[in-house]
């Protein structure tokens, strides 16, 4: 969803794309394989930015063999990226690599708000670990002088995908509400920010490192709820309790909706970068009314 988005804005600026695909039969990209090896790019010359967002889909019940799929389509992929970079005669200006905000530590104070400089989860659940791991999948690059962003993403706002295209049928028949308690902080960002954002990351030089990928303003769930229940002209009623979805989607339930997250994007709002859609109800009103 991201990589697609992000695509169209690189290709409507007038920069070429080499894309790579897992999947063999897709004719517009290059196959690779992290597992097997694989890379068909033998060096990076005239390659000025590789940007890798790839990675299992969080959205599926957690069993065993699902979270080793989820752990190591991102380790794993990103490592063998870095090493392909480090072992490069010709290495690229800069690696944009995926990473979350699952990465600090849950909090449902509005007033204290974690910044690329805050402390990282100690410990932590799953997503925080993979997290953890992802990132340091990257470490070898900061051996070189390619330049190193790590994304860490909060929710992506977007109707062809994620969380909120996963709402709107519920909202839609007049059947949505908060979630759990509804106090959780929820992190969000507009897509269209976000591409927006990891492009002004590639031309600003003075950036690197962690780059927290969120709007400025953060909500809590039952905001968030009705913030969606009032655009669509529905009402927000029915609250789903905690209890309920730790029942029907386990630990995916525990570290994703009902988990806190208030991250702050410091470095971009330092930087320059400007939000077109800043607040949550204009973000929803953007993607779901084309205001």
């Amino acid at each position: 969803m991201i990589g697609t988005a992000l695509s169209r804005l690189l290709e409507s600026q007038g920069h070429e794309l080499i894309k790579l695909s897992l999947h063999k039969k897709d004719g517009n990209s290059l196959y690779w394989n992290p597992y097997e090896s694989i890379m068909p790019i033998d060096d990076f010359l005239e390659i000025d930015v590789v940007i890798h967002l790839a990675a299992e889909s969080i959205t599926q019940l957690w069993t065993k063999k699902a979270k080793e799929r989820i752990y190591e389509s991102r380790v794993t992929g990103t490592k063998f990226l870095a090493e392909a970079i480090f072992n490069a005669k010709n290495r690229p200006k800069l690696f944009i690599s995926a990473s979350g905000a699952s990465i600090y530590e849950s909090s449902e104070n509005k007033a204290i708000a974690a910044d690329e400089q805050s402390t990282l989860s100690e410990g932590g659940g799953f997503l925080s670990q993979v997290a953890k791991a992802w990132e340091q999948s990257t470490k070898i690059i900061e051996e070189t002088e390619t330049r190193l962003i790590l994304l860490r993403t909060g929710i992506v706002l977007s109707k062809e995908g994620g969380a909120l295209a996963s709402m709107l049928p519920i909202f839609r028949a007049g059947l949505g509400g908060p979630q759990g308690s509804g106090k959780q902080l929820v992190s969000w960002i507009d897509i269209a920010d976000l591409v927006n954002a990891i492009y002004f990351c590639i031309f600003n030089q003075g950036l690197k490192g962690p780059v927290n990928m969120v709007a400025p303003e953060v909500v809590t769930n039952a905001e968030f709820s009705q913030t969606i229940a009032n655009t669509l002209h529905r009402p927000c009623w029915f609250r789903v309790p905690g209890f309920l979805l730790k029942l029907v989607l386990g630990e995916l339930a525990e570290e994703t909706i009902l988990q806190s997250t208030n991250i702050y994007p410091k470095k971009l709002i330092d930087s320059g970068f400007k939000f077109k859609y800043e607040t949550l109800e204009k973000s929803l009103r953007h993607l779901l009314k084309g205001d």
